[in-house]
């Protein structure tokens, strides 16, 4: 059964963002990702650079905003089913955990860390596909 997302996109900078949906199917989740339900996702000056100042996003848009985002993990990929159920709080960027600079324990500098909302589409929806890396329960 599929998941139908809704979200809010930003298509260009200062202009009204534009709803958007979307249909899931969980069963396609990448593995090792988790989809979460977002209960709530804060502003940040980073999604206010972005929108009102034309800060390039890495994602081209049009493109979901929303870093800071809590919710709960609904579907998982293989590898990440111990995820489905738990509450979460989703980090602002999530570093690979694999690289040289994450096992240094350098996660903040990781070359390979995703950033929701500016690598790939954030909180700003009724639900993110994230990698549950560095999630808080």
């Amino acid at each position: 059964m599929g998941v139908t997302l809704h979200s809010w996109q930003m298509t260009a900078a200062s202009s009204p963002l534009a709803r958007a949906t979307c249909d899931l199917d969980p069963t396609t989740l990448p593995a090792g990702s988790v989809l979460v339900r977002v209960a709530g996702c804060g502003v940040c000056h980073t999604d206010l650079g972005f929108f009102y100042d034309g800060v390039p996003t890495r994602h081209p848009l049009p493109l979901t905003l929303g870093h800071e985002i809590s919710g709960t993990v609904v579907h998982a990929g293989e590898g990440a089913g111990e995820w489905v159920g738990r509450h979460v709080v989703v980090p602002a960027v999530i570093p690979c955990g694999d690289c040289a600079a994450c096992k240094a324990g350098r996660g903040a500098i990781c070359p390979k860390q995703m950033f929701p909302g500016n690598d790939d589409h954030g909180g700003f929806a009724s639900h993110v596909v994230v990698p549950p890396a560095g999630c808080a329960r």
